[in-house]
């Protein structure tokens, strides 16, 4: 068979094996893939929570800029900012919640979150002054369609995207 080489069980790479198999007769893909889900499953979770959270509280507190959004964005920026991740990471491994890696994750992801925050809150400050939105609200667009269409996802998604890129 000229599949299986000299060593007995090991074999090439085919449609059956993509990266082939190692001398015990494992699938190497298999074997890629498991490695990589380690490294991938807390990173997509700090990616969802940053853009999730950060956008949520950036683009309420700066579109409503007066009121309980900018209070709670305040609130929520300056607690989660007055202490550096590692300091969290220590009290969550101190507490013992912090045997999963997913827990870990969402540390990272919420101090990423006020970053995020903080540059969508001065994205929407500017856009909001701009000729569109008041076009949009004349056009009697609710709030809704205007901040999540016209800012966030026409506006905001580079700030979006390159503070996802760099959370994970």
């Amino acid at each position: 068979d000229p599949a299986v080489l000299a060593a007995g069980s090991l074999q090439v790479c085919s449609r059956a094996y993509l990266f082939g198999t190692d001398a015990v007769g494992n699938d190497i893909f298999l074997q890629t893939a498991k490695a990589a889900l380690v490294y991938l499953l807390p990173t997509m979770v700090v990616a969802l929570i940053t853009l999730v959270l950060g956008s949520l509280l950036g683009i309420l507190a700066g579109y409503y800029e007066r009121g309980f959004f900018v209070r709670l964005s305040t609130i929520v920026s300056n607690s989660i900012s007055a202490y550096p991740p590692l300091v969290l990471l220590i009290f969550v491994a101190w507490t013992s919640v912090g045997n999963s890696l997913v827990v870990l994750a969402l540390v990272f992801g919420l101090t990423e979150a006020t970053r995020v925050g903080n540059s969508i809150v001065n994205k929407v400050k500017l856009l909001k002054e701009q000729d569109f939105i008041a076009s949009a609200r004349e056009l009697g667009l609710a709030d809704r369609r205007i901040i999540g269409k016209h800012i966030l996802w026409y506006n905001c998604r580079e700030i979006l995207l390159i503070h996802m890129v760099f959370a994970a």
